[in-house]
């Protein structure tokens, strides 16, 4: 991704990171905190909060224009689930149709949500949640799981500081 990755890119993905699941904000904590694993009806409402964030930041982002920040922001809001084989959500994209900011972020929020406590489950250590990522790797782009494989002591050196 050379040439297209700068700093400005990634200052911009790491800002619009932050927004990626602003859809929660409109589900029920009656489902997001549930202790104990979804039903099929539960896990349909949480894959809605995708296209419900894209909703909430509409006004905002119907006027983007010309801006490519913004642009990058409702990308990683709507398609930060869709996964590089073409199982993910809301649309089911696959490869490289799914724009390249949502693939690092998807890499990024799995990670994030496997070494994360939940209401139903501890948090994985770092090496638990690098095994069940290479065991799915499927699901990412090959080169950020690649990137991600060749660097993955930063994120346990960074997730360990920010504990």
């Amino acid at each position: 991704f050379k040439g297209y990755i700068d700093e400005k890119y990634i200052d911009d993905v790491s800002y619009a990171s932050m927004l990626h699941d602003v859809g929660k904000w409109r589900t029920p904590n009656e489902i997001l905190l549930k202790p104990y694993e979804l039903t099929d009806p539960e896990r349909k409402i949480i894959q809605q909060h995708p296209l419900l964030g894209a909703e909430m930041l509409s006004p905002l982002l119907k006027d983007k224009g010309s801006s490519q920040y913004l642009k990058l922001v409702e990308s990683v809001v709507l398609y930060h689930h869709e996964r590089w084989d073409g199982k993910g959500y809301p649309k089911g994209l696959r490869g490289e149709d799914i724009p390249l900011s949502a693939r690092i972020v998807a890499l990024a929020d799995i990670y994030d949500a496997l070494t994360s406590d939940r209401s139903y489950r501890k948090a994985l250590s770092h090496e638990e949640a690098f095994k069940v990522m290479e065991e799915e790797k499927e699901r990412f782009d090959p080169c950020i799981w690649e990137a991600f494989k060749d660097n993955h002591m930063e994120f346990k050196k960074i997730r360990e500081e920010i504990e």
